[in-house]
């Protein structure tokens, strides 16, 4: 993890599943600050914030009320910043055609959203810890200079 304090970005619509989210991460033991975008805008308003807003981790739901899901991993996959968070989509559908579409498109990671509040703290917990402690990822200055055209 690059920071002593993670950045989660969220961008989720509804508040319930924002709160479960967040109580969820609570009981992690990473130390962690969660950013909500309710709406495809939202998030990249706070992606084209600058560095010290980039997120370390990126969980993205695929109904949104501006654009879905597939627009956003599109759209963030596309961008010339060098975005190098890992993107999780966090949704309600277990379509193996949302799934692929999902990959297809760049995501790191598909979960399904637990049914039991016990279930998220797990699934969560799981994916934070191998995304923020286990993982190796590339730091941004270096994945930047490797990503611009040379």
């Amino acid at each position: 993890m690059k920071h002593s304090r993670a950045r989660i970005l969220l961008v989720e619509d509804n508040p319930s599943d924002c709160e479960v989210v967040r109580r969820s991460i609570k009981r992690a033991s990473i130390p962690i600050e969660l950013v909500v975008a309710t709406c495809g805008g939202d998030a990249f308003e706070i992606l084209d914030g600058g560095a010290e807003s980039q997120p370390d981790l990126i969980f993205v739901d695929l109904n949104l009320p501006d654009c879905d899901g597939r627009e956003i991993l599109r759209r963030m996959r596309d961008r010339s910043s060098g975005l190098h968070a890992p993107i999780v989509v966090l949704t309600t559908s277990d379509s193996p055609r949302d799934v692929n579409d999902c990959y297809q498109l760049g995501c790191n990671g598909f979960l399904v959203k637990p049914n039991s509040f016990t279930d998220y703290v797990q699934v969560l917990g799981a994916t934070l810890e191998y995304w923020l402690c286990t993982a190796k990822l590339p730091r941004v200055a270096s994945f930047r200079k490797q990503a611009a055209p040379g």
